[in-house]
C-alpha cells in the first residue's frame, strides 16, 4: 500500500498530465489528418493568426504588409507540407483550413484568449525566422521553444489587440 508521501506525488503527476494534456488539445484542436506533419498543421495555423495580424494593422502599413507576406509563407509552407502526405492540395484547401482555424479562434477566443495570444507568439516567432532570410526563404526554421523576449513583448502586445478587435467585428 502507497504511503501518504507517495500518494502525492502520485497526485501531483496526474495534474500535470491533465494539465498537459489540456495544453496539447487546446493548441492542437482543429481537426488534424493522420498523414499530416506537424509542420503542416502549425504552419495552417500561423497562417490564420497571420491573416488577423495583417487585417487588423490596417493602419500600420509597414507591418500590415510584413504579416502578409507571412500569411503567405505560412500557406505555402503548409501546401508544400501537405502535399508531400498527399497527393494533390489545392489553394482552395489551404483557404478551407485557414478559415476552419480561425472560426475555432473566434468561437474560442473567451475561453482560451491566453493559449491564442500564446500561439500567436510562438507563430511570431517562427515568422520572424522566415522573414529574416528576405524575399525568399531557403530553409524551414525550427518551430521555436525559446522565444526571444523582445519578440515575446512584441506578438503579446500584437496579438492581445489583433484578436481582441477581429473578434469583435
Amino acid at each position: 500500500m502507497p504511503g501518504p508521501a507517495r500518494k502525492d506525488a502520485m497526485n501531483g503527476m496526474r495534474i500535470s498530465l491533465g494539465l498537459a494534456t489540456g495544453m496539447y488539445l487546446s493548441i492542437f484542436s482543429t481537426h488534424t489528418h493522420a498523414q499530416e506533419s506537424r509542420i503542416a498543421t502549425q504552419s495552417v495555423r500561423c497562417g490564420a493568426i497571420f491573416s488577423v495580424l495583417a487585417e487588423t494593422a490596417a493602419n500600420d502599413p509597414k507591418h500590415q504588409a510584413r504579416f502578409k507576406t507571412a500569411e503567405t509563407i505560412f500557406s505555402e509552407l503548409f501546401a508544400k507540407e501537405y502535399l508531400d502526405k498527399k497527393d494533390s492540395v489545392t489553394s482552395d484547401e489551404a483557404l478551407h483550413r485557414r478559415d476552419t482555424v480561425l472560426k475555432e479562434f473566434k468561437d474560442t477566443y473567451p475561453n482560451r484568449r491566453a493559449y491564442i495570444i500564446e500561439e500567436t507568439v510562438l507563430c511570431g516567432a517562427w515568422g520572424e525566422g522566415f522573414l529574416a532570410q528576405g524575399e525568399t526563404y531557403s530553409y524551414v526554421p525550427v518551430i521555436p521553444k525559446v522565444i526571444p523576449q523582445n519578440i515575446r513583448t512584441d506578438y503579446e502586445a500584437r496579438g492581445s489587440a489583433a484578436f481582441a478587435g477581429w473578434v469583435l467585428r
